[in-house]
This record gives structure tokens, sequence and C-alpha cells, in this order.
């Protein structure tokens, strides 16, 4: 059954061969077989490097990063909404959603590797993606998009915190205490008790 289905699919691609002996498509076909059959998936996609399964309300893309060799997943809800228009949620950010520290990585480049971790992958996604496969909970969805919105946020204030305190030792080693007011207050919110206390001696200096 296999065999006919990766026939059929790969003839209409273009396959890298080093990637097709990897057989991460086989593998992923048959761990998880379970969608097809316990949750009414279609496979409607298959190359050496991505398969991707639908329903009603999901897409599914099991894939082998091209570059990477990441073994992932990402569910995609279909419809209108903001997650849609790029990436889909990955094991990872469900893994977090639930409050687990289950590791969910694993990046292999051989057929052996391949052959023992895309079922591990299979098990973890149908162990943390339960709710969504038998219910199709929309809640979860929206709660993983709030999530996502908030590690990106707090992203951004690492990123920035990083440059600015960058910026206030150059200028406490200069005793320049008008710009470290001017860098810190801005991010007041952010700083540790020692930068909360060079910014109160630089404001103080600053009014003398």
């Amino acid at each position: 059954m296999f065999k006919y289905i990766l026939k059929f699919f790969r003839s209409a691609i273009k396959s890298n061969p080093e990637r097709i002996k990897l057989q991460f498509d086989q593998e992923v076909l048959k761990a998880f077989l379970f969608l097809v059959r316990e949750y009414k998936f279609r496979v409607t996609l298959i190359t050496p490097t991505l398969v991707k399964y639908e329903s009603t309300y999901l897409i599914i893309n099991v894939y082998h990063g091209r570059m990477s060799y990441e073994l992932g997943i990402e569910t995609i809800r279909k419809g209108d909404f903001p997650e849609s228009r790029e990436q889909g949620f990955t094991l990872d950010e469900l893994v977090a959603l639930l409050g687990s520290q289950e590791d969910c990585y694993f990046q292999v480049s051989t057929q052996k590797g391949v052959h023992l971790f895309v079922p591990k992958l299979a098990a973890l996604f149908r162990k943390y993606a339960e709710q969504i496969l038998k219910t199709y909970d929309s809640k979860i969805f929206d709660k993983l998009w709030e999530q996502r919105l908030y590690f990106r946020k707090k992203f951004a204030e690492e990123v920035e915190l990083r440059h600015v305190r960058e910026k206030a030792q150059d200028a406490w080693n200069k005793k320049d205490y008008l710009k470290i007011v001017i860098l810190y207050n801005p991010i007041k919110h952010l700083l540790s008790q020692v930068e909360l206390k060079k910014l109160e001696y630089a404001e103080k200096k600053t009014k003398t």
C-alpha cells in the first residue's frame, strides 16, 4: 500500500536521491497511520522531506528539514486565522502550552536515525495533540496564538535589553549619567536590582 502511494506522489516531483534513501516518507506513513485510521485525515502530499495530512479543520505537516535535518511537526488551523497566514504551531509550542518540558527535538541524517526517531515523534504528537485531534478544540489554538505572541514580545524585550545594557555600560564607564537615565528609563520594569540602583544614582547625579 505504502509503495503504491509513494510511487503515485513521487512521479509528480523531482526528488533528491540522497534524501529518498533515508526513507523518511515511508517511516512517516507507518508511524502516523493513526491520523488516517482514527482521525480520518487524508494524505495530500508526499515528498522525501514532507508528508502532509488534511482533515476538515486541520493541516498537519510532518517534515524533515532540508538543510537542518530536524524532524518536526506543524499543525495549521484551516480558515482565516492569524497563524494560518504564517507557519503552523510546532510540537514544541503545544508541549509548552500544556506545561511539559519534554524534549521534542530530533536531528537525524541517517536512515537508522529516521527509523528510530520518526516513531518517537509520532508518539509525542499523539500524546500532546490528543485533545485537538479528538475534538478540534479551537480554544487551544487561541491559547497557542497568545503564547506565541507572548514569547515574541519576551524575545524582543530580551534583544532590546541586551542592546541597552551594552550602551549603558559604556555610558557608566564614561560617567555619562544623563545617557544612562535616557537608556534605562523606558525599560525600567526590565532592569535588575543593580541596574535600578545605577539608574537611581545617575538620576541624582543629573539633578545636582
